[in-house]
C-alpha cells in the first residue's frame, strides 16, 4: 500500500488544487512537489495528468494516468481520460477498451458513455454507438445529452434516411452539455491539431501583410 500523505503534503496539495481549479498552470509544479514527497498520492497524480492532457502533453498525460491506474486499477475517471488521450494519439482500439473499462468500474459516470459512443460513430459503428447511448439513458444519465446523441446515432444508422422523429430531434439545438463536452474534448491538443495537422497560419500571414513582407 502507498504511504499516507503527511499533513504537509496535504497542505501543498490543497494549494495546488486551488490553482488547478482556477485553471492556473502553476498547479503542475506543486503537484509534482507533492508527488516527489508522496509518490502514492493518487489524487495529485490524477490532477497532474489532467493538467498535462489539457496542455496537449499527451505522452506525459498517458504516463501519469497509467501510474494512477497502477495504484488504483478501478479509477474510472483516469480510465476515461486515458481513453481520451489514446484516442487523440490515434489508438482507437485502446481508447475503446479504456472507455468500456471505465463504464465497468463506475456505471453512473457519464463521460465514458459519451466518449465511447462518439468514438464508435467516428469509426462508422453508429449502431454500436446507439447501444452505448441507450445504455446511458437506461441508467438515468443526462437525458438531454444522451437523447440528442442517441437520435443522431440512429439517424446515421438509418439505411434510407432519418425518420421524422429523429430528424426533428437532431435538427434541434444541441444541449449545452453536448457542446461543452465536445469543446472540452477538442481543447486538449488544439494547437497541435489546428496548426500541426491543418496547417493554420492566418496570424503569421496577417503579421507579414502588416509589416509588408
Amino acid at each position: 500500500m502507498p504511504a499516507e500523505p503527511t499533513s504537509q503534503d496535504s497542505m501543498l496539495y490543497q494549494q495546488a488544487l486551488a490553482l488547478y481549479e482556477r485553471g492556473d498552470p502553476a498547479a503542475a509544479p506543486l503537484f509534482e512537489q507533492v508527488l516527489a514527497a508522496a509518490p502514492g498520492h493518487v489524487a495529485a497524480r490524477y490532477k497532474l495528468a489532467n493538467v498535462r492532457k489539457e496542455a496537449g502533453e499527451l505522452a506525459s498525460a498517458a504516463e501519469q494516468y497509467r501510474e494512477v491506474l497502477r495504484l488504483d486499477p478501478a479509477h474510472a475517471e483516469a480510465l476515461n481520460n486515458l481513453g481520451a488521450v489514446l484516442q487523440m494519439q490515434g489508438d482507437a482500439g485502446a481508447a475503446e477498451s479504456c472507455y468500456r473499462a471505465a463504464i465497468g468500474c463506475k456505471p453512473l459516470l457519464a463521460e465514458p458513455y459519451a466518449n465511447l459512443g462518439r468514438l464508435l460513430q467516428s469509426l462508422g459503428r453508429s449502431r454500436d454507438a446507439a447501444r452505448v447511448f441507450a445504455e446511458a439513458l437506461s441508467r438515468g444519465l443526462n437525458a438531454g445529452l444522451f437523447g440528442h446523441l442517441l437520435a443522431a446515432a440512429r439517424g446515421a444508422d438509418a439505411a434510407g434516411g432519418v425518420d421524422a422523429g429523429a430528424r426533428s430531434e437532431t435538427s434541434a439545438r444541441a444541449p449545452d452539455d453536448y457542446v461543452r463536452q465536445t469543446f472540452d474534448a477538442f481543447a486538449a491538443g488544439f494547437e497541435q491539431r489546428v496548426v500541426g495537422e491543418l496547417g493554420y497560419d492566418v496570424p503569421e500571414r496577417l503579421v507579414a501583410l502588416a509589416v509588408g513582407t
